[in-house]
């Protein structure tokens, strides 16, 4: 009976141990973990689409500060960057999770504000191949890339 007691006592220490030394590890937050995260800027009461155009000439490219990718739609629901539609992501292969924080003039938003993010890509007439991400604020709407985006791409690459 004691021995029983004695191995009941070490399990549970162990048990404790380990769940201890899981609350206390770090939570993954860049693309050299298990997720990335993002921080989407919006105007006030936003609802639509909004658009990040990868792969644009002389466009700026996207950052990774503090662990996190920064998108600011707050004055234009389309951004263009330099940086490939994979930026960001987890490895070749997968993009990973992400955890994303919506802000409306710097106030956190509830977590389905935007309900659907997707990634996609639209062939123009000459053949070129436009890759970006949307992402549809307060609703599930048609995000379409609009033809006065593909237009702005088109040249730009020329």
């Amino acid at each position: 009976m004691q021995k029983r007691l004695i191995t009941l006592l070490v399990v549970g220490g162990l048990i404790a141990v380990f769940a201890i030394w899981l609350q206390s590890s770090p939570s993954p937050k860049t693309k050299d973990d298990t997720f990335s995260v993002e921080i989407i800027h919006l105007p006030k009461q936003f609802e639509g689409c909004t658009y990040v155009v990868y792969d644009v000439p002389d466009a700026p490219p996207l950052v990774i500060e503090d662990g996190a990718i920064t998108y600011d739609f707050s004055t234009e629901d389309t951004l263009f960057t330099s940086s490939p539609p994979t930026f960001g992501w987890l490895s070749e292969e997968s993009s990973g999770s992400y955890v994303t924080h919506i802000l409306e003039e710097g106030e956190k938003q509830p977590d389905d504000t935007i309900p659907f993010g997707a990634v996609g890509a639209t062939e123009t007439a000459q053949g070129d191949v436009i890759d970006y991400a949307t992402y549809h604020v307060r609703g599930i709407h048609d995000c379409s890339l609009p033809q006065s985006v593909i237009d702005e791409v088109v040249k730009r690459r020329e």
